[in-house]
Parts: C-alpha cells; sequence; structure tokens
C-alpha cells in the first residue's frame, strides 16, 4: 500500500489541529500494517483457489467420463414392446417344480436336412425329438428321435465328479474313456436375476458380441427349463442387445404360425419366434441372406416342457 493511500484512509489523523503524539502515529501506522498484509493475503488466496477450484471441476468431469457406462442402444421400439409381452407371459406361467436328480423333459419339432451340408429349406425332414437331461447335469439323459433318416436314439452322458464318459457315433458310451468337464444342468434357477446382469452374461456366452449374446438365447431355451422370472429377466435383457428388431409372418420349424424377434448380421438372420396371440415363446430358426430357414442350424419349435423322474418315459 503506497503512502498516499493511506494517508487518504486515515483522514484527519495525519493533519490533527497540531501535532500527533507519538503513540497515536505508531497505531496508525500499526494499523495500515495489519491492512496491507490482509490486502495481500487476498490477493494471493484468491487464484489459487480458483485454481483449486478449476483443478476439481476438471478432475470431476474426467472421472464422469471414465466411470460412466454408456447406455446400450437397444432394440427398435416395436421389439422392446412384444418382448416386454413375451417377459409378462412368462412371469405368470406357473413354475414346475424341478429335483435335482430329476430330468428335464422337452419335445420338440425340428427340421433337419435331407443331404449334409445342404441349407436349401426345401430339401428337409420334419422330425420330432424327445429329449431327457439331467436337472443337475450329473446324470446320464436320453434323446430319442422319430421321423427321418436319422431315427433312434442317443445317451447323452451326466458330468460326475467332474469327468464324463464320451459316447461314439453310434450314440453309444465308449467303454473305458472318461474326459474332463463340467456339467451342464438342464434346470437352471441360478442364472442372473436382473436384465443389466442377464445382459452381461449373454454376451460372455457369446463371446462379447451382440449376434453372439442373441443366439445365446435360443441356446438357453432349447431342451432347458428356466424358471418363469428367470425367462421374463432373459426377454427383457433382450431388449438391450442392439439391432433387435420384428419379423412378421413367420412359421415356425413345426409350422405355427408366429411372430418372431429377430438380429440380422453378415445376411444371417436369427429369430426367437414367439406365439402371435399369448406372446409365449415357441422356437429358435436361422434364415440366410435369400430369406430361405437354414436347415443345418436345426431350427427347432417347442411342443411342450415337463420333469421325469427317469430318463425315457414320457410325462
Amino acid at each position: 500500500m503506497r503512502s498516499d493511500d493511506i494517508r487518504a484512509m486515515a483522514g484527519d489523523l495525519f493533519d490533527p489541529p497540531g501535532p500527533p503524539s507519538e503513540e497515536l502515529r505508531d497505531r496508525i501506522m500499526r494499523s495500515a500494517a495489519r491492512m496491507e498484509a490482509r490486502r495481500r493475503r487476498r490477493l494471493w488466496q484468491r487464484p489459487v483457489l480458483g485454481l483449486a477450484t478449476l483443478a476439481t471441476a476438471v478432475t470431476g468431469m474426467f472421472l464422469l467420463q471414465e466411470t460412466r457406462v454408456p447406455e446400450p442402444e437397444g432394440a427398435s421400439h416395436q421389439a422392446t414392446e412384444l418382448l416386454r409381452k413375451a417377459a409378462h407371459t412368462a412371469e405368470n406361467e406357473p413354475e414346475i417344480t424341478v429335483l435335482a436328480n430329476q430330468f428335464v423333459f422337452t419335445e420338440t419339432s425340428a427340421r433337419y436336412p435331407v443331404a449334409p451340408g445342404s441349407a436349401n429349406s426345401s430339401s428337409y425332414e420334419i422330425v420330432t425329438v424327445y429329449a431327457w437331461r439331467s436337472a443337475d447335469g450329473t446324470r446320464d439323459g436320453l434323446t430319442r428321435q422319430e421321423g427321418g433318416t436319422s431315427a433312434g436314439s442317443a445317451l447323452v452322458p451326466g458330468c460326475s465328479s467332474g469327468t464324463v464318459q464320451p459316447v461314439g457315433p453310434d450314440g453309444k458310451p465308449i467303454p473305458g474313456k472318461r474326459t474332463p468337464c463340467t456339467p451342464d444342468p438342464a434346470y437352471q434357477p441360478g442364472l442372473p436375476q436382473t436384465p443389466g446382469e442377464m445382459r452381461n452374461y449373454l454376451y460372455r456366452q457369446g463371446g462379447g458380441s451382440a449376434q453372439g449374446a442373441f443366439g445365446a438365447i435360443g441356446a438357453l431355451l432349447k431342451d432347458r427349463y428356466l424358471p418363469p422370472k428367470i425367462r421374463a429377466v432373459l426377454f427383457k435383457a433382450a431388449t438391450t442387445i442392439p439391432g433387435v428388431d420384428v419379423a412378421y409372418g413367420i412359421t415356425d420349424a413345426a409350422g405355427r404360425p408366429g411372430i418372431a424377434i429377430a438380429r440380422t448380421e453378415d445376411g444371417t438372420r436369427q429369430e426367437l419366434v414367439f406365439a402371435p396371440d399369448t406372446f409365449t415363446f415357441r422356437g429358435w430358426q436361422v434364415r440366410s441372406a435369400i430369406g430361405e430357414v437354414d436347415m443345418n442350424a436345426r431350427p427347432y419349435a417347442i411342443i411342450r416342457t415337463a420333469v421325469t423322474s427317469v430318463a425315457g418315459t414320457l410325462p
């Protein structure tokens, strides 16, 4: 602070009527010195506080950018509405009681190519497949095919104590041979309970791609029993997969009319088929670039699902 400023601040104290006392002069100068010190501190602190505030704001922006997870693009509006209706239907279905030592029974209608490697939709045979799969994945199950050129039965080996007895081309176990394994339970109540967690699970199962995640839905629903609430979560998770849309005028592998939730990539369209009136899940199929159902992908349509205590017995 300049002396002129001090004088202006002090006013008549520097020009009193008569000479000021030494005590008064010392008091004025000490007061002015204290005021100058406070002013300098304020001037020094202002930019420091500004920089600190700016640094905090910038850091906060970077942290927000690093931790914010982008919202998934998701399915189309029409697909989302259909999947929500399918989820509602699933949630209201009665739950089947399944014990660990039982078998999940499924009856499906499938279309297989007549000639190996032929994907032509006009060269196929309709077969009925009965499957008994171990609820906890540790017991030997069975599949039985009726109709078609490859009719017959085949063992579905269970994974017991970390090993499995492999099956030969004839559908029978290979004697004296066991290989490492992980149980593949047909009853899966322990799947993720929320759409977000289920979405992450589907992407892991599908190798990290959206098309793989969508295909994992069809795989989970084939020859397995998912409790109603889990199926509902599965359909809700499907709404978060980008590129999913609705396909109308669809016929499933059993010849029934349906409506499909579909996703196309690289000229191949996967379809999850639902009943057009009740929105019950009916099956899965793949359609080629020319619009024909690919028989090599083994399209299937679910006829019924039940539980049995013995593999090979019809419910």
